[in-house]
């Protein structure tokens, strides 16, 4: 009777560690953060938000130019946090339509 407990333990128990650690490794592999992660990674939506650059300034501290709302935000980033450190109006590009042009 224990006997057949301690087997059965001995087989199931290796069998579970293994489907925890291989859906973990799955769950960082395919960057399946929450229950929707995979799902929000697939889909085509706009952001109002665009990282345009990054630039390191030590390991820990990182600049970072963002388009939002028609401004450009310069950022530091750490890892506590973000600041704001300069704000422009973002460029905008026109092509016009020139006849002369070759």
């Amino acid at each position: 009777m224990i006997g057949d407990y301690v087997l059965r333990l001995a087989i199931m128990l290796p069998l579970v560690c293994g489907l925890i650690v291989a859906g973990l490794w799955l769950a960082k592999r395919y960057n399946l953060g929450g229950l929707t992660g995979g799902l929000k990674s697939r889909t085509t939506v706009r952001s109002a938000a665009r990282l345009s650059e990054t630039v390191f300034l030590t390991p820990a501290v990182k600049l970072a130019v963002v388009d939002f709302e028609g401004k450009r935000l310069l950022l530091a980033v750490t890892k506590q946090g973000a600041n704001l450190l300069s704000e422009v109006p973002a460029l905008s590009f026109t092509v016009e339509d020139d006849d002369d042009a070759r």
